[in-house]
């Protein structure tokens, strides 16, 4: 996952924790969980279903 939707994932999901706590904890675990790589990475690093490896 690139950073800047890292970021915005969690904002949102921090947004939505007043609104809806009781199903607010599932993504932000996930969201601590998730691997975050940089957005100016090379291409081929991680691929768009965020499985990393070779192809």
């Amino acid at each position: 996952m690139g950073d800047i939707d890292h970021q915005r994932l969690n904002k949102l999901t921090l947004a939505a924790a007043d609104r809806f706590p009781d199903i607010s904890d599932g993504p932000l675990s996930e969201l601590e969980r998730a691997r975050v790589v940089s957005d100016t990475s090379t291409p081929g690093k991680c691929r768009p279903d965020g499985i990393d490896g070779g192809v």
